[in-house]
């Protein structure tokens, strides 16, 4: 094998030391201490109309001088509006929009008034099409329901629930999602062309006794789903998992760049769960590239469409999971001494070192220990 061939091999496997590193940067700053940025400096609303929102006004202007309520503000929006909502506690909201916005060209975009605006929600339920969130707090849960197609959700604090996607064309970058109980961070279903990107999901644990389990992300019954550079750890259950939902599958599911793991740290709050489990049979179509699994069991079988190449594994749970190029650190010695895959297919067995594995860090240290010669 020539040098060249050997250099290109090695920078395609490095996921963590240039893939990963230069898409996942702008959630790193926010995995270990505080949640995403909430300015609004980079929103433009010099030639939008602009309308003005606070919690329990009973005015009808949403002015800046006599703002409205948010559901008001919604009725009155059409293609590019802003508005701009006043620091204080909203509440449950459940929100439904005019009929016009069903063909806008622009989404309607909701950010706090000022960089120093903090609107905070305990729950949003939005049926609204073509609303773009930005910098918003939600302490509970956020519906995208059916109706709510081409949502945008960006910069925000999703802290002590969930967010069940149910539409289409949406997206879901820069936020963080954390500390919820006995449901999941990110639930996707039947849902179409959806990106999920640049996002911390974390500490969903198991300690209401409601009959569900808690995913850092689930996906089920979903077609075109892309998850990129996010960075996953410390849930229940697991921390991607896919699953049979209805029964009606799923198509196209893309995942790359992430960093994926269990519970960190087992605990009453996180007793192991699988970093991820893709099982799902009723699957057609999945690639799986450029990821890190660790601090839990990697879950592989056999799929329609499958493709798992270029990835870095802690522990694989079968000894017959269809991977190529990928590097596994252990597996699962009750079930074969060595699995046979890690001879061939570009595979190999080796232990890796992450920088700081404990706080979510998996860059390879060095990076050379990620390469590979198949």
């Amino acid at each position: 094998m020539s040098t060249a061939h050997h250099h290109r091999l090695a920078m395609a496997i490095a996921v963590t030391t240039a893939t990963i590193a230069a898409t996942i940067a702008p959630t790193m700053a926010t995995a270990n201490a505080q949640p995403p940025s909430t300015t609004t400096s980079s929103v433009k609303t010099s030639s939008a109309t602009v309308l003005y929102a606070k919690p329990k006004s009973t005015s009808a202007k949403c002015t800046k001088k006599s703002p409205c309520t948010l559901q008001r503000a919604l009725k009155k929006s059409k293609s590019g509006t802003v508005i701009k909502l006043r620091t204080g506690k909203y509440g449950k909201v459940t929100l439904k929009g005019p009929q016009r916005l069903r063909n806008a060209k622009k989404n309607v975009r909701i950010i706090p008034a000022t960089k120093r605006s903090k609107p905070t929600f305990a729950r949003i339920d939005s049926h609204v099409p073509h609303v773009t969130w930005k910098g918003i707090t939600v302490k509970g849960t956020w519906y995208l329901r059916a109706e709510a197609n081409r949502s945008t959700i960006e910069d925000s604090h999703i802290n002590g629930g969930g967010l069940f996607l149910r539409a289409d064309d949406v997206t879901v970058q820069r936020s963080l999602f954390e500390n919820g109980s006995s449901l999941d961070g990110i639930q996707i279903g039947g849902a179409n062309r959806v990106l999920v990107a640049n996002n911390t999901i974390r500490n969903y644990d198991q300690n209401r006794n409601n009959g569900l389990h808690a995913d850092c992300i689930q996906i089920f019954e979903s077609n075109d789903i892309t998850l990129r550079a996010n960075r996953v750890s410390n849930c229940y259950n697991a921390g991607l998992i896919i699953s049979v939902g209805g029964g009606d599958g799923m198509r196209n599911l893309l995942i790359e760049s992430n960093y994926i793991q269990g519970c960190i740290v087992v605990k009453p709050d996180c007793r192991g769960g699988s970093a991820a489990d893709l099982r799902e049979q009723s699957t057609d179509g999945i690639t799986v590239r450029n990821n890190t699994f660790a601090n839990g069991s990697l879950r592989v079988v056999p799929m329609k469409g499958l493709t798992f190449d270029r990835n870095i594994v802690t522990y694989l749970s079968a000894c017959d999971s269809p991977i190529t190029n990928t590097i596994v650190a252990k597996w699962n010695v009750n079930m074969c001494k060595m699995p046979p895959i890690l001879t061939t297919a570009g595979n190999k067995a080796a232990s890796i070192t992450f920088t700081n594995q404990e706080a979510g860090n998996l860059t390879p240290t060095p990076p050379g220990q990620a390469t590979i010669t198949p």
